[in-house]
């Protein structure tokens, strides 16, 4: 049941809160620098108002797994594919030349390869299926309860970018709706788009930069992404993965 209450305020979480003003939505992030930060870029990608009126949301994400030697461990082709009502999330997968089908129905988790029904335990589903919609949903996610969002100061990127820096914690402990103990940091350029952001897991850090977009009904959606393993001095040391978003198909 836990997982299924997982993805259900991973899909509704912004949507359930329209009862209430703008201002109130942001009252709990108490470093007013990191609040005026997400709430600029939460205007910027579109605004939350639009966020909360999609009533179905589907596009393509194809991605490499690349190891140190810069050889191609997995190659994926994914059409994602979410409903809200009713609630519905299914991701198709092509993954070496199988078909691999995520399902959550509103009430189970289920996989198939190739048309066949293969049992694993619903939180492996739930993973995958959470992850993808975190990353999608950022940076309206940062709202979610329980997140504890700070400012980390200013921060100059490789190619010369001065970037506010705001990070968010996140406590499965002590909080039902976090599947993690992950530490992210999201990086902000002027006009507030994610440029890139770092996570600290539980064994490695890695750093994930945005490098395109696009405005999809009003709203901004990623395009390209690279993400990098990092030492432990965060130094790049090789390309882990590559995404490419695309065909977004947005019902409101």
């Amino acid at each position: 049941m836990k997982y299924i209450w997982l993805a259900l305020i991973l899909l509704v979480s912004c949507k359930t809160t329209d009862k209430l003003a703008d201002d109130q939505l942001y009252e709990h992030i108490t470093d007013r620098k990191a609040r005026a930060i997400i709430k600029e870029s939460i205007t910027f990608y579109g605004g939350l108002e639009k966020w909360k009126s999609i009533s179905q949301l589907s596009y393509t994400k194809d991605f490499d797994l690349l190891l140190e030697d810069g050889s191609i461990e997995k190659s994926y082709e994914q059409q994602h594919h979410y409903s809200y009502q009713p609630l519905d999330i299914r991701v198709e997968s092509l993954e070496n030349g199988q078909m691999v089908i995520s399902h959550y129905d509103g009430t189970s988790y289920t996989r198939s390869i190739d048309g066949k029904r293969v049992e694993l335990a619903p939180d492996k589903i739930a993973k995958g299926l959470n992850s993808s919609l975190y990353v999608i949903g950022i940076p309206y996610k940062l709202l979610d309860e329980g997140v504890a969002l700070s400012y980390a100061g200013k921060r100059t990127m490789e190619d010369g970018r001065v970037v506010d820096v705001v990070r968010a914690s996140y406590d499965a402990v002590a909080h039902e709706n976090h599947s993690s103990t992950d530490i992210w940091e999201y990086y902000f350029d002027e006009e507030r788009k994610i440029v890139a952001n770092w996570v600290q897991t539980d064994d490695h850090a890695n750093l994930v930069e945005n490098l395109s977009f696009e405005r999809v009904g009003g709203l901004l959606m990623n395009k390209d992404r690279k993400s990098y393993r990092l030492d432990e001095n965060n130094n790049k040391t090789y390309l882990r993965a590559s995404y490419s978003y695309g065909e977004y198909q947005l019902r409101f």
